[in-house]
């Protein structure tokens, strides 16, 4: 587990450091191994982390890509990383972890890196080309991300408190609530327990630009309308191909 953070300016203003610190310090709890923070004209990002794999300093967030320029702090862990690094070519590594994977997959690949990622995440990439963010959370949402926007800048962390800490308002989501209450449910929802904070759906990503946010659903489960027929199919497998599927 680690606690990811930052603030996107349209206008391409310099970000405070200060207000990354502050949502950085509020999630400490998430990774009290190391901590780090990034600002510039237009990005913040700030990342608590949680050392599994390369426990040394280039593991450290947010990370640099050398060849882009682009910067990244992750969330989860992406499972099928070593395979995904074959498969990039001849690509030089300062690290020995998933996240620069990702970097560099994202490099390689734009947002349809998302499709060959098999793992729990929540990550946000600074693609300094593009100007833009680029934010994803994993298929089934095991991994945390929420997001608000506040005085024209968009803020994005691991958990709300977060948010609260870079002095987005807090204020009750009175529809949220009651559906809670009344029906017990929570997650089906992009919305929160606060107004105006949003959490990130499951297999979507969303996209922060100077023309505003885009989300894209980029992953959704299969649904079989013909059970019959899998059946059918399914009583010639083998029992190991069976156990696979």
């Amino acid at each position: 587990m680690c606690g990811i953070a930052g603030i996107f300016n349209p206008n391409n203003a310099l970000v405070s450091s200060h207000k990354v610190k502050r949502m950085t310090a509020s999630i400490r709890h998430r990774g009290p191994d190391d901590q780090g923070v990034y600002c510039s004209r237009g990005i913040g990002l700030g990342s608590t982390r949680l050392s599994i794999l390369d426990l040394s300093p280039a593991g450290r967030m947010p990370m640099l890509d050398d060849d882009t320029g682009n910067r990244i702090v992750h969330n989860g862990e992406i499972f099928n990383y070593k395979e995904l690094k074959r498969t990039l070519g001849d690509i030089s590594l300062r690290s020995a972890t998933d996240t620069e994977i990702i970097l560099k997959s994202y490099a390689k690949n734009g947002h349809d890196c998302l499709k060959s990622f098999n793992g729990i995440f929540g990550f946000g990439i600074w693609d300094k080309a593009k100007n833009e963010l680029f934010c994803a959370r994993d298929r089934l949402g095991i991994k945390p991300f929420v997001y608000a926007w506040h005085e024209g800048n968009f803020y994005f962390a691991s958990e709300i408190k977060a948010l609260f800490a870079a002095g987005v308002p807090r204020r009750p989501n009175i529809k949220i609530i009651h559906q809670y209450l009344t029906l017990g449910v929570y997650e089906h929802d992009q919305e929160t327990f606060f107004d105006g904070v949003y959490q990130l759906l499951p297999g979507h990503s969303i996209t922060v630009n100077a023309e505003g946010s885009r989300i894209t659903r980029y992953w959704d489960i299969e649904i079989n309308l013909e059970p019959q027929s899998q059946c059918a199919s399914a009583s010639y497998m083998s029992f190991e191909d069976a156990c696979e599927e």
